[in-house]
């Protein structure tokens, strides 16, 4: 892929009409641009400005942002599916070659939107978030942001910021189990109880395991997992080990 062109940020899940549509003026990119430029990698941000949210709303407000503007990308990766494919690992970036499309890597700007939960780190990268801009103009729980001051310049990643680069290097499962309850809505029994893939459709020794985020995390917030009242949970499966 040769001369290939990478931009590695644009706001368009902001500014995009609910419809995932690329093609309106408000887009910032579009489809058409994207191949006329030669671009074998689009990064687009889900960016939530944590610290302009009120301290005591901050953290539902983030996290109320993150959905929606997920929910654009989810609604232009369905859109798109026969132009653009999802990046999940550097060997999706050669397929998407292959198929003649453009890979999509999903980013999160201002990393302050996972909160102060490890655990919220594994959550993002199930979800696809590939790529952390740490900070914003603000400080967060990671850590401080670009200064002209040289010594709030100094303060850099805080002891938890350096905890969640640890969890970020470490990960690296792509497979999972959901769990399941005899009174789910229709809408949710539909994928409960099943093992899946973060990385697209797998066959393993003659085993399926279907996409994770196509069954589980597409559709509105009240058919998705960990969406409106939802009491689903998922946690890594190894492949061959027993069910639970």
């Amino acid at each position: 892929m040769a001369g290939k062109a990478y931009d590695l940020h644009c706001d368009t899940l902001m500014k995009m009409a609910k419809n995932g549509c690329l093609d309106e003026g408000t887009a910032m990119v579009t489809l058409s641009g994207l191949r006329q430029g030669g671009v074998a990698l689009q990064c687009f941000a889900d960016f939530v400005p944590t610290g302009m949210f009120p301290r005591f709303c901050r953290g539902p407000l983030s996290s109320l942002m993150f959905r929606k503007l997920y929910k654009n990308y989810r609604a232009m990766m369905a859109r798109y599916s026969d132009a653009l494919f999802p990046v999940l690992c550097a060997a999706d970036l050669d397929r998407a070659g292959e198929d003649g499309k453009i890979g999509v890597l999903l980013t999160i700007e201002d990393g302050g939107v996972m909160g102060n939960r490890l655990e919220n780190v594994r959550k993002y990268c199930d979800m696809g978030v590939r790529l952390v801009t740490l900070t914003w103009n603000h400080p967060n729980f990671i850590g401080h942001p670009h200064s002209g001051d040289p010594e709030a310049m100094g303060r850099g990643l805080t002891d938890y910021g350096r905890q969640v680069v640890s969890e970020m290097e470490r990960l690296g499962i792509d497979l999972v189990e959901v769990s399941s309850h005899s009174d789910a809505r229709e809408s949710h029994a539909e994928w409960q109880g099943q093992c899946y893939s973060l990385k697209g459709e797998q066959v393993i020794d003659g085993v399926r395991y279907p996409d994770f985020y196509l069954h589980c995390m597409s559709g509105d917030l009240g058919d998705i997992l960990g969406g409106v009242n939802c009491r689903h949970s998922y946690g890594p499966y190894r492949h061959g080990a027993p069910r639970m």
